[in-house]
């Protein structure tokens, strides 16, 4: 018997977070979880055998918005035969009637984060301590984060190690403004403190979105940060998620990180790029600190450098050198090399 096959497998862990927040705004409205945007990815989740766990700010019976609620007079999902599904089984509803306090959690215990949304969400996880700490714990452990429609105010003011925010640099998406707008005409009133679609590009990130109440998903931060628009995209990033934590099972390859080569352009000379080598070198600091740069080297073969960078998509590793200076002030290009864990030759073969 090989070792591989010697070993027990462990399953992965989600923790999926959910808002404590019942009441929309000055409306005095009920408001709380968007069911969808938690029992769809549940689903998908715990359909590939990975174990779930939901949380909350204060812990204890979430709300639910009753729109979302198949059972609501209200309910303008009286069709979602998933959260009707979800509602018919005692051991998940419990699940959340009696969700775990989020401060009682040990972020170690789980491969990845999900913050679901509805409109209770902006009102509970922007400047909650509890929220930032899980998130940033998650993700300066090299864990996944990902948050779907209104959840990604769950983003919003997190504060690395290197004291920049989370969402520097990033591509995400949320609930758009659009999206609001429709949504406010139907209930009469303004109701929210904030938008997502202003506040987040306001922390140096990219925003994108689909036509409204479409299933829209953006992966970005080197395949770890997972975001999707509104609850049309449960389903989606419920799928997301489990695509990327396959990808991370032990003793399967898969790319931990890319080198890239920089190649000077024909008839680029040291004279042309060194007016540039100042700037090029504060950007390449500003990733390292950023932990998008793990490495750098000279190459010894022929002038130029070598960049590990910490990201698991080339595409991704494209759009990050595309911002280099030299590469914009087109003297060079950028070749990807993606390489991931070598097993132990002992792995190879059975005994």
């Amino acid at each position: 018997m090989s070792k591989i096959e010697g070993k027990k497998e462990q399953k992965k862990k989600v923790l999926i977070v959910v808002t404590s927040h019942d009441v929309l705004g000055k409306t005095g409205y009920p408001t709380g979880l968007w069911l969808s945007e938690l029992t769809h990815p549940y689903f998908e989740l715990a359909n590939h055998g990975i174990e779930v766990d939901i949380a909350s700010p204060k812990g204890g019976k979430a709300p639910i918005d009753p729109y979302s609620d198949p059972r609501s007079p209200k309910s303008i999902n009286k069709q979602d035969l998933i959260s009707t599904g979800f509602l018919n089984s005692s051991d998940l509803v419990e699940k959340i009637n009696n969700t775990k306090r989020l401060s009682d959690i040990n972020p170690k215990d789980y491969d990845a984060v999900l913050f679901t949304g509805g409109n209770g969400a902006i009102f509970d996880y922007s400047d909650n301590a509890n929220v930032q700490k899980t998130v940033r714990s998650m993700w300066e452990s090299g864990k996944i984060v990902s948050t779907v429609c209104h959840g990604g105010s769950a983003l919003l003011n997190v504060k690395l190690a290197n004291g920049e925010n989370l969402l520097k640099g990033m591509t995400v998406t949320a609930f758009d403004n659009e999206e609001e707008k429709i949504t406010q005409q139907q209930i009469g009133t303004e109701y929210l403190p904030f938008y997502l679609e202003d506040e987040m590009p306001k922390r140096g990130t990219t925003f994108k979105h689909a036509s409204p109440f479409t299933p829209f998903v953006v992966v970005s931060g080197g395949g770890r940060l997972i975001t999707g628009q509104q609850n049309f995209s449960g389903s989606a990033i419920g799928k997301k998620l489990v695509e990327v934590l396959s990808m991370q099972e032990e003793h399967t390859a898969r790319t931990m990180k890319i080198f890239a080569y920089d190649v000077a352009k024909p008839g680029v000379t040291l004279n042309d790029i060194k007016p540039h080598l100042k700037e090029e070198a504060i950007h390449a600091w500003n990733l390292y600190k950023r932990g998008i740069i793990r490495e750098n080297y000279l190459r010894i073969d022929k002038p130029g450098a070598v960049i590990v960078l910490e990201c698991t998509d080339v595409e991704e590793a494209r759009r990050i050198t595309s911002e280099f200076p030299l590469v914009k002030a087109g003297l060079i290009e950028f070749e990807f090399m993606p390489v991931g864990a070598f097993t132990p030759y002992e792995g190879l073969f059975a005994k």
